[in-house]
């Protein structure tokens, strides 16, 4: 098969599209403006959703959460950890809220089991004594780190060509595909491509502007705070309604509570102010015995992108649903955009995105990445804590 695709940009997103596609035996070249997996990937909170978390407000995407939670284990174990995770409960959270968290997850077959209080502070014992008691549900710490390497690892054995700090100027529709127009940082370079694949996360909008589409986005600003302890095994949630600073994740020594939100109308990563900071560390005390021997050392800030909607509410309440995005422009074909939604949901998405091309393409390959085992990378400590906070 000689058809030649291009997919723009190297995040999670990006990655898993080239794979499934480069697997169906299409010619892929990804090309990244920055370095592989440096954007909303690696500031991202590391966590594998089981889905629980959306059981009530979304069970569809809750269901597939849980879906690609048991695929990812399967196929890139050595990046998920081994811990199921703590939905903690707090004597004046809405016990309303709680029976139907439960309910939720069991309607939707995602196993969730109620630990006393006793039975939590033994597998976390700096929780706080005051908490009521905990949910235990399949959420995972996912390494960002290891995952992007096993990515690119994968991607190197099928001959994908990546190309880094490399930026789209332009882009003109010839025949049946597109020129496009590359800054490299020693000169330009055209190339072709049968299709194009716009994956840039925050960048979507300004990147599909290039091939005469309009899409208006939602950035939210989400800055997670890096303390200088670590203080769990495994993911600490509130289990109430989404807030600041209501879930803590174990990263080696340390650990990540956050995280914030801000609805902003560009996509420049903003730092943690002092009010967030108040508001983490209020939320941290609920949920930790041991809220004042920890102090915040360093932050980032990964920017989550949504389609914008009329039923939007701008706040935690904004659906953290996918989006494949068709050109409906008369004239713009062999163009589609894309945006994961989560990081867990990233794999799903590109076989959709593949199923899509692959029927334009006119090929009938069918997707394997659910059933392809990622390569597993060795592991660089100070390349990994450079990968978080550079």
């Amino acid at each position: 098969m000689n058809k030649k695709i291009v997919v723009l940009g190297g995040g999670i997103a990006g990655l898993s599209i080239a794979r499934d596609l480069a697997l169906r035996g299409f010619e892929i070249t990804l090309i990244e403006k920055n370095t592989i997996g440096s954007g909303t990937t690696n500031k991202c909170a590391g966590m594998l959703h089981s889905g629980a978390r959306y059981a009530i407000k979304d069970k569809d995407v809750a269901k597939l959460c849980f879906q690609e939670n048991m695929i990812l284990r399967n196929i890139a174990s050595f990046a998920v950890g081994k811990n199921d995770a703590l939905f903690i409960t707090l004597p004046k959270d809405s016990k309303e809220y709680q029976i139907e968290f439960e309910e939720s997850c069991k309607e939707i077959n995602i196993p969730v089991k109620f630990l006393s209080q006793k039975e939590s502070l033994e597998l976390e014992p700096f929780l706080d004594t005051n908490i009521s008691g905990s949910y235990l549900t399949p959420d995972r710490v996912v390494d960002t780190y290891m995952l992007v390497n096993s990515y690119i690892l994968a991607l190197n054995h099928l001959k994908i060509n990546i190309v880094e700090n490399t930026e789209i100027l332009n882009a003109t529709s010839i025949l049946s595909g597109w020129n496009l127009l590359l800054k490299k940082s020693n000169g330009k370079e055209e190339v072709y491509a049968d299709y194009v694949i716009n994956a840039t996360g925050d960048s979507l909008s300004d990147t599909a502007k290039l091939f005469n589409i309009n899409i208006d986005l939602i950035y939210i600003h989400g800055t997670m705070a890096i303390i200088d302890k670590k203080v769990s095994n495994r993911i600490i949630s509130r289990c109430a309604p989404s807030a600041i600073g209501d879930v803590i994740v174990p990263l080696d020594d340390l650990s990540l509570i956050g995280s914030t939100w801000h609805e902003l109308p560009h996509n420049i990563p903003i730092t943690m102010n002092e009010k967030d900071k108040l508001d983490i560390l209020n939320t941290g005390s609920k949920i930790l015995s041991i809220s004042k021997k920890w102090s915040i050392i360093d932050s980032f800030t990964g920017i989550r992108t949504h389609i914008k909607k009329n039923t939007d509410s701008g706040d935690f309440n904004v659906k953290r649903d996918y989006a494949i995005v068709e050109s409906n422009t008369i004239g713009v074909t062999n163009f589609i955009s894309v945006l994961p939604g989560k990081l867990t949901i990233a794999r799903f998405v590109a076989e959709k995105v593949g199923d899509i091309v692959s029927k334009h393409l006119n090929s009938h390959t069918p997707s394997i990445t659910a059933v392809t085992p990622l390569p597993e990378p060795s592991l660089n400590q100070e390349n990994k804590l450079k990968f978080y906070v550079n």
